[in-house]
């Protein structure tokens, strides 16, 4: 069997799967020690197969997101080495920033030194404020990370316990901006997540789990637990992105639709196209910032069915910031689920509950509760529903939307709202309604995100740019080497192929290059005097994310 645990907000959830049939499933709530909830999760599912009988273990969890959405970063310098073009005073930076002098081009030759005293000095500045973590990002280090290597050297000279993250390791992808947001969340979230993985390998070891143990990506692929240590953020929003997977395990065949997953403290929105969850292109929004982390399109909305009631006046009010469960989920306060609840029923709750709860909190008469219940479920309605439509905007604008679209012999955006999570079933016809929508609410769809988790495959890139004229090859993780092939556009992909394979195999992922697709090949000739000098050549190639079964 392989097994699914999703640890959400508000609950955990958990999935043994034999072949392409659910055979058992639970949800427990989740409480503030996450590592605590995992284990219990397992527990459960040892007792339904020996753990020397399992196949394959794939977990999600929402510690990085909370981090984000909670701004728990550890505290973290930013150090740029921008060089000429945009000046560096006018873009938006997440934390304290120091500018340094010196500069790569655009091939990685050096135009500008370093200055050794500038380096050691600006650190000095940040170390005296107390920090401990660094992020050093030049320009153009993916074409020559010489730079952030030698001022690192420098600082390490004169502040031996500073810990650096540098941005070429992290991303070889051009787009300064994106790259130095993403280079600096990933030194901010690394000593969460390092504590993390710890406390998970603590738990595995306790409960004898020998089996591969995988954590679900942003991009709706997993990966081996141990293979995002230096790159967490590859992991954020893995619960949403587990979601989504499910929903697609969850749909038959080739079906698009819009995916609406209402948790306890969020709704979180996605999109399926000829069953498979659209990406964003250029790399997700995160904290309000544009990053180079690569991850499906969604969006979270503060509507979850733990989200509180307030009157304000004479008029319910929906807030955003959770206060605990569901009064008739053994809650103190009424939320969204109860005024569901009190509609519509929730399959074993009190109803009686929940309508006390109203009664007493708001002061009201019983015949002025389903009132008073529709205007707050009409609330959460209108503000989703709202999301959905701004989002079909956004979804509409990524590339791999207008591809898709093209293909249609009738090009019209997908008509099905698909439900998942505890409270859809109250809400996804009533959502769907307010947009003209088909509203479907899937067998299993209170568990679709740790169905996700089973069903996933592993998921990879890599991204290999050759400069010719220099005989330099360098690959998106930082290693830059010596060239010395043909030049030619086939070697460079049959080479982006190798390397994506030998990375997949250091982590235990066994795949071989007729698994590897192509996502980007371009090559560029160098002309100088008159004469072609050589060749630029950017090939992108990806172990794509995929389904190993869909759910019977």
């Amino acid at each position: 069997m392989i097994f699914g645990i999703d640890v959400g907000g508000t609950y955990t959830d958990a999935v043994a799967m034999d072949g392409a049939k659910v055979a058992h499933w639970f949800k427990t709530p989740t409480t503030i020690n996450m590592l605590r909830c995992l284990g219990e999760a397992m527990e459960r599912l040892e007792k339904i197969e020996p753990v020397s009988r399992w196949e394959r273990l794939v977990i999600s969890t929402t510690m990085l997101t909370n981090i984000v959405a909670q701004q728990r970063y550890e505290n973290v310098g930013l150090m740029l080495i921008p060089g000429p073009g945009i000046n560096p005073g006018i873009l938006d930076y997440p934390t304290e920033t120091a500018i340094l002098s010196g500069a790569m081009n655009y091939r990685g030759f050096e135009i500008a030194p370093l200055d050794e005293e500038e380096v050691k000095e600006k650190a000095q500045f940040f170390y005296k404020k107390g920090y401990r973590h660094l992020a050093l990002v030049g320009k153009f280090s993916g074409r020559n990370g010489e730079h952030e290597e030698q001022a690192a050297d420098w600082i390490k000279e004169i502040c031996p316990d500073m810990e650096i993250t540098l941005g070429h390791r992290v991303s070889g992808y051009l787009n300064y901006p994106r790259r130095l947001v993403t280079t600096w969340l990933t030194a901010a979230t690394q000593k969460a997540y390092r504590e993390f993985i710890f406390g998970v390998e603590n738990v595995l070891t306790k409960y004898g789990i020998s089996c591969p143990v995988y954590i679900m990506k942003a991009d709706g692929g997993v990966i081996p637990i141990n293979g995002v240590e230096s790159s967490p953020t590859a992991t954020v929003y893995s619960g949403p992105a587990a979601s989504t997977v499910g929903a697609t395990a969850l749909l038959a065949g080739n079906e698009s639709a819009v995916v609406m997953d209402v948790g306890g403290s969020t709704t979180d929105l996605s999109l399926i196209l000829s069953g498979m969850p659209l990406l964003a292109t250029n790399g997700m929004k995160i904290a309000n910032y544009l990053t180079q982390i690569k991850g499906l399109a969604l969006k979270s909305v503060a509507a979850g069915g733990d989200a509180p009631v307030e009157m304000r006046g004479t008029q319910p009010f929906l807030l955003e910031e959770r206060r605990g469960e569901a009064v008739c989920f053994g809650g103190t306060y009424p939320t969204l689920t109860d005024a569901l609840n009190i509609l519509d029923g929730v399959p074993g709750k009190n109803q009686g509950a929940s309508l006390e709860a109203f009664i007493k909190t708001f002061s009201l008469r019983e015949s002025q509760v389903p009132l008073f219940g529709e205007e707050v479920i009409a609330q959460a309605v209108n503000k989703i529903a709202g999301e959905i439509k701004k989002m079909i905007t956004e979804w509409q604008d990524e590339p791999a939307y207008r591809v898709w679209e093209v293909l249609q012999k009738e090009p019209l955006f997908p008509n099905t709202l698909t439900g998942i999570g505890g409270a859809a079933p109250g809400l996804t016809q009533r959502v769907a309604k307010a947009l003209g929508m088909k509203p479907y609410l899937p067998p299993f769809a209170g568990v679709a995100n740790a169905i996700g988790c089973a069903v996933a495959k592993p998921s990879m890139s890599l991204k290999l740019h050759i400069d010719t004229g220099q005989n330099l090859l360098s690959l998106d993780d930082g290693l830059q080497k010596e060239y010395r092939g043909s030049g030619k556009e086939e070697e460079a992909i049959k080479l982006a192929k190798t390397f994506l394979v030998q990375r997949a195999h250091s982590l235990g992922i066994q795949i071989d290059q007729p698994d590897v697709e192509i996502v980007n090949s371009e090559i560029f000739s160098m002309i100088r005097g008159y004469y072609r000098s050589g060749y630029i050549i950017d090939t992108e190639v990806q172990i794509k994310p995929g389904l190993f079964t869909r759910v019977n």
